[in-house]
Protein backbone atom coordinates (compact mmCIF):
# COMPACT_ATOMS: atom_id res chain seq x y z
CA UNK A 1 0.00 0.00 0.00
CA UNK A 2 1.41 3.37 -0.97
CA UNK A 3 1.12 6.65 0.88
CA UNK A 4 0.05 8.29 -2.38
CA UNK A 5 -3.31 7.75 -4.02
CA UNK A 6 -4.93 10.05 -6.59
CA UNK A 7 -6.67 12.89 -4.79
CA UNK A 8 -5.45 11.82 -1.34
CA UNK A 9 -2.61 14.31 -0.92
CA UNK A 10 -3.11 18.07 -0.72
CA UNK A 11 -0.93 20.94 0.45
CA UNK A 12 -1.08 24.72 0.68
CA UNK A 13 2.45 25.06 -0.81
CA UNK A 14 3.79 23.84 -4.15
CA UNK A 15 5.28 20.40 -3.40
CA UNK A 16 6.51 17.09 -4.75
CA UNK A 17 5.68 13.84 -2.95
CA UNK A 18 7.56 10.55 -3.17
CA UNK A 19 6.89 7.30 -1.35
CA UNK A 20 8.64 3.96 -1.61
CA UNK A 21 6.93 0.68 -0.86
CA UNK A 22 9.26 -2.23 -0.13
CA UNK A 23 7.65 -5.65 -0.15
CA UNK A 24 9.01 -9.15 -0.07
CA UNK A 25 9.41 -9.20 -3.84
CA UNK A 26 9.56 -5.66 -5.18
CA UNK A 27 10.54 -2.06 -4.50
CA UNK A 28 8.06 0.40 -5.98
CA UNK A 29 8.18 4.22 -5.91
CA UNK A 30 5.16 6.50 -6.22
CA UNK A 31 5.59 10.14 -7.28
CA UNK A 32 3.23 13.11 -7.32
CA UNK A 33 4.84 16.19 -8.85
CA UNK A 34 3.78 19.84 -8.62
CA UNK A 35 0.96 19.39 -6.10
CA UNK A 36 -0.31 22.62 -4.61
CA UNK A 37 -3.27 24.89 -3.95
CA UNK A 38 -3.63 25.72 -7.66
CA UNK A 39 -2.69 22.25 -8.92
CA UNK A 40 -4.75 19.20 -7.99
CA UNK A 41 -3.03 15.84 -7.48
CA UNK A 42 -4.97 14.24 -10.31
CA UNK A 43 -2.54 11.36 -10.83
CA UNK A 44 0.72 9.87 -9.65
CA UNK A 45 3.56 7.99 -11.29
CA UNK A 46 4.24 4.41 -10.23
CA UNK A 47 7.83 3.30 -10.87
CA UNK A 48 8.81 -0.34 -10.41
CA UNK A 49 12.43 -0.18 -9.25
CA UNK A 50 12.89 -3.95 -9.39
CA UNK A 51 13.29 -6.96 -7.17
CA UNK A 52 14.08 -6.42 -3.50
CA UNK A 53 17.70 -7.64 -3.05
CA UNK A 54 17.60 -7.70 0.77
CA UNK A 55 18.18 -11.02 2.49
CA UNK A 56 16.21 -10.05 5.58
CA UNK A 57 12.93 -8.82 4.19
CA UNK A 58 10.28 -6.84 6.00
CA UNK A 59 7.62 -4.58 4.45
CA UNK A 60 8.42 -0.89 4.69
CA UNK A 61 6.80 2.35 3.49
CA UNK A 62 8.95 5.48 3.32
CA UNK A 63 7.74 8.89 2.14
CA UNK A 64 8.96 12.45 1.75
CA UNK A 65 7.52 15.79 0.69
CA UNK A 66 9.65 18.45 -0.97
CA UNK A 67 8.03 21.83 -0.19
CA UNK A 68 8.94 24.91 -2.22
CA UNK A 69 9.31 28.20 -0.33
CA UNK A 70 7.59 31.34 -1.65
CA UNK A 71 11.09 32.83 -1.88
CA UNK A 72 14.63 31.71 -1.06
CA UNK A 73 15.48 31.60 2.62
CA UNK A 74 18.49 33.36 4.19
CA UNK A 75 20.79 30.45 3.24
CA UNK A 76 19.62 30.47 -0.39
CA UNK A 77 17.48 27.32 -0.21
CA UNK A 78 14.32 27.16 -2.33
CA UNK A 79 12.60 24.44 -0.31
CA UNK A 80 12.87 21.73 2.32
CA UNK A 81 12.37 17.97 2.52
CA UNK A 82 9.96 16.67 5.16
CA UNK A 83 9.26 13.02 6.05
CA UNK A 84 5.73 11.72 5.57
CA UNK A 85 4.03 9.58 8.16
CA UNK A 86 0.90 7.61 7.42
CA UNK A 87 -1.75 6.94 10.05
CA UNK A 88 -4.90 5.11 9.03
CA UNK A 89 -4.53 6.16 5.41
CA UNK A 90 -4.19 9.87 6.33
CA UNK A 91 -1.03 11.84 5.57
CA UNK A 92 0.37 13.74 8.55
CA UNK A 93 3.13 16.31 8.00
Amino acid sequence: MSFLKPGSVTTDKLSHFISVNKTRNFIIAYLQLFVGPDYGPSFYYKVNLGKNPERIIYPENIGHQFVYFDQKDEKGFIGRMDPLRSYSRIIIL
